[in-house]
């Protein structure tokens, strides 16, 4: 029995006055026999209520009777809201108005009604956050719920996901959700309604500007629209896995509700074992690959490159964090002869055309043949001379039509001259390492409908140890740069864009270790011995970097003592206006090569 129905019973009978029980019924969501039985319950409690027979009739409180919620303050009725919800009240500062509202609300009713209200509220308990996480510190919460009161609107500095993760708004509270015990703020910005996660929120100081809440604004309306379209953006892509019979009874306490689904929709048996293959949603790569490695040796991502490749990754690093390549040897890098591609053109052979040229051909007696254009002619008699498989030919059209996948590796401004006229039949894959020229733009230049793939690869490539981020993925130009030392493909041009800007701060690196060297010399140290040092000193970091289970901030933490050498340095050098001159140089860099 329902003590909060009888609580609503009673208020709806002093609210409305005669009722029928079937009118009763319809408001309380009950049947007719349950509503006669709440009324039974209410006489027996004490509360006047009496029928009417006849026509019209019905049943009502005797007249001037009256409920004793009175005395309550403002904002101890406001805390009614919350009465059985302690934890969300705490967090929003209104624990002492909540514990003075449940006595007054018990002490007005009944003592029937009371008894059978402090009954109920002794077996249900709500407990928010979600296993597994602690709750997140939210200590602005009570000053938004000022804002809300008083319809003030509030200045912030948030901290979001995307660049630049710091940002400043003026924002027109609206309402407070909590989704599995974290708390949003839903907030008019300057263009349109948004959602905030209050823990992210640095900074927030009472505006003197004032609001009115639009009067057809529905929160719970709002929010389950933003939660539908969360849904929709959520799942970006698909994967193809195969599962053991433990992996996937495992499966519903490791991964979301719809991934489950999904492999329950479209699992296939492969083999006798029990194993599955299916299709299951993504939200990213690397979201992905974290969610999927919970499942160990019970899953094998299949599709689509990238993320299995990323699996491969992180269990190599992992491999390695535990030492098992000592015990069984490093993984001997890919060769030419498992991959698919034969004939490989090249047009600009400079110092990347060198060094994808010295990466096909070193090391390997299975080596593709490569077609070199006769730009940079040095070079590419050089490289013709040292490598059996590697020609130059006349000119670029040749390059094409002898060659299976072209690199096309000339310079921005070099590439009007250098590809005015080529003929590209469509069968042909076009690997674009151009800084700042789009796909888009090449196959205009072009004319041709080829596969187009842009890259980066970088001079390390020569030694099979520089990862080549690519766009789009591709089966044959991804695969080729995962045996040149690694591939890292990405989700759309404007990430790819990112990467290419980051390039840009290569030079910058050693024109760094530079200055170290020309301050020992003015310390009096010879510069061949500053030289030496300097070399030696970072030569560790760069065998520190290949240690992918420590992240880069982490690195830096881990060669740090508190108060010492090094941290001196870097706060005094390296502080916020050297962070910003950088970000600025980055963001100019990156605007070229949109």
């Amino acid at each position: 029995m329902s003590a909060g129905r009888l609580l609503s019973l009673l208020l709806l009978l002093q609210s409305r006055g005669r009722l029928s029980a079937r009118a009763i019924a319809g408001e309380l969501g009950v049947s007719v026999r349950t509503a006669y039985r709440d009324l039974v319950r209410l006489q027996a409690a004490g509360i006047p209520v009496y029928a009417e027979p006849g026509r019209g009739g019905g049943y009502q409180l005797l007249e001037g009777y009256r409920t004793r919620l009175t005395g309550m303050s403002e904002g101890e009725a406001r805390a009614l809201f919350f009465a059985s919800l302690p934890g969300p009240a705490a967090d929003l500062g209104l624990t002492a108005e909540v514990t003075a509202a449940r006595l007054k609300l018990l002490a007005a009713l009944p003592a029937g009604l009371r008894e059978e209200a402090a009954r109920t509220a002794a077996v249900f308990h709500l407990d928010a956050p979600a296993w597994y996480r602690e709750p997140e510190p939210t200590p602005l919460l009570p000053l938004f719920v000022d804002a809300l009161l008083t319809g003030r609107a509030v200045d912030v500095r948030y901290r979001r996901w995307r660049a630049p993760q710091e940002v400043s708004r003026r924002l027109c509270p609206y309402g407070l959700v909590l989704k599995s015990g974290v708390w949003y703020l839903v907030a008019a910005g300057e263009s349109r309604i948004a959602t905030y996660r209050v823990a992210h929120v640095l900074e927030a100081v009472l505006s003197e500007e004032r609001f009115d809440r639009p009067r057809g604004f529905d929160l719970g309306a709002y929010w389950t629209s933003y939660l539908e379209d969360f849904h929709a953006r959520r799942w970006t892509g698909t994967a193809t896995i195969r599962l053991s019979p433990r992996g996937r009874r495992r499966l519903p306490d490791n991964v979301p509700p719809e991934v489950v689904r999904a492999v329950d929709s479209t699992a296939v048996p492969v083999g006798d074992d029990g194993w599955v293959e299916a299709v299951i949603p993504t939200e990213s790569t690397d979201h992905a690959c974290g969610e999927l490695l919970r499942l160990g040796i019970d899953i094998e991502v299949l599709a689509p490159a990238e993320l299995r490749q990323a699996m491969t990754a992180t269990v190599g690093a992992l491999a390695r964090a535990y030492g098992l390549q000592d015990q069984h040897g490093p993984r001997p890098p890919r060769t030419m002869e498992e991959e698919t591609v034969k004939r490989i053109g090249i047009i600009g052979v400079g110092e990347i055309g060198r060094a994808i040229v010295a990466g096909l051909c070193d090391g390997g007696d299975h080596s593709p043949e490569v077609f070199l254009s006769p730009r940079g002619a040095r070079t590419a008699a050089e490289l013709s001379a040292r490598y059996e498989g590697v020609q130059v030919c006349a000119d670029n059209q040749e390059v094409v039509d002898r060659s299976e996948v072209v690199i096309i590796a000339v310079r921005r401004q070099d590439r009007h001259g250098a590809l005015a006229g080529l003929r590209v039949d469509d069968d042909k894959i076009v690997v674009n390492v151009m800084a700042g020229v789009a796909n888009d733009e090449l196959r205009r230049t072009l004319a041709t409908d080829a596969p187009l793939v842009r890259a980066i690869p970088l001079p390390a490539i020569r030694e099979r140890r520089s990862v080549t981020v690519t766009y789009p993925t591709h089966p044959v130009v991804d695969p080729l740069f995962e045996c040149l030392g690694g591939v890292l493909p990405v989700e759309d041009e404007a990430a790819f864009n990112v990467f290419s800007a980051l390039t840009g701060t290569l030079t910058t690196h050693y024109s760094y270790l530079a200055a170290l060297t020309s301050w020992a010399a003015d310390q009096g140290i010879a510069s061949d011995h500053a030289d030496r040092y300097i070399r030696g000193l970072f030569q560790g970091v760069g065998r520190a970097l290949s240690d992918e289970t420590r992240s880069l901030h982490q690195l830096a933490a881990d060669h740090e003592t508190p108060n010492g050498n090094n941290e001196r340095i870097r706060t005094t050098w390296f502080g916020p206006a050297n962070s910003e001159a950088l970000h600025k140089a980055l963001d100019g860099l990156l605007a070229d090569l949109t």
